[in-house]
């Protein structure tokens, strides 16, 4: 019998693949998916949105209860952004650069193994290169084989649609609220994930990695950046449900 997933894995990509991703879709299909609002800070920008996805905001008064979150779960991060990389090696993260041009399959196999073997939640972040040094949708739709009987493997792109104007009378969201108190969150982007495990995560009707199927038909509806990785590490049994 497949046991719960121990470990999980996180693509990150802002572009959504515009190729043919057989095994992306099948884990879409497979698995449940949802959008993660971006709350609205002082800052307005995709690498500030991407630093509250991963918990790797500037350190500030709130570090502690950040870090507190997490308390005992090993994080890493493969990515080509300095800033990231600095921010993460901060925060504690096992850190793994991908080096500048062209690289191989084998290449990023061999660095996600580096990042993966030590950690329990590795974050890989696909942004960054540009022609022959981008490392894409297609590569991660032949990396991920390996690990999709054994970890959680979630994928994660942007949305830039406007979001449908809420009713009059619809009470708070769950994605509006951070430890009890009401936050704005943008309209005009968010993040979209899919979140596959055999046995760790439910099925939706999302039929392919189709932003639009997934913001409209995937389970889990919608969450607050805040909330994300303390979800996937409540999806791997190392942290209890948090609450909104």
């Amino acid at each position: 019998m497949t046991s719960l997933a121990k470990k999980a894995l996180v693509f990150y990509n802002p572009t959504p693949p515009v190729d043919y991703v057989p095994h992306l879709d099948t884990l879409i299909k497979n698995g449940s998916s949802g959008s993660i609002y971006i709350e609205c800070t002082t800052e307005n920008d995709d690498l500030s949105d991407v630093q509250q996805l991963f918990n790797l905001a500037p350190l500030n008064a709130q570090d502690a209860q950040a870090k507190s979150r997490f308390e005992g779960v090993r994080f890493g991060l493969v990515s080509r952004n300095e800033t990231l990389l600095l921010l993460g090696s901060k925060a504690g993260y096992n850190t793994v650069p991908l080096p500048p041009g062209k690289l191989s399959l084998e290449e990023v196999s061999d660095l996600l193994v580096r990042g993966f073997t030590p950690v329990d939640v590795l974050i890989v972040d696909m942004s960054g290169g540009v022609g022959d040094s981008f490392f894409g949708w297609l590569q991660a739709d032949v990396l991920i084989q390996p690990y999709l009987s054994s970890s959680l493997v979630c994928v994660i792109t942007c949305s830039h649609e406007l979001a449908a104007p809420a009713p009059e009378q619809q009470p708070v969201q769950s994605y509006e609220q951070k430890d009890g108190q009401r936050v704005q969150v943008h309209q005009d982007r968010r993040f979209v994930a899919g979140y596959w495990h055999p046995t760790t995560t439910r099925r939706d009707t999302v039929a392919t990695f189709d932003t639009r199927q997934m913001q409209d038909l995937g389970a889990q509806r919608g969450i607050l950046t805040w909330h994300f990785l303390p979800e996937i590490c409540h999806m791997l049994g190392l942290l209890p449900k948090y609450g909104a």
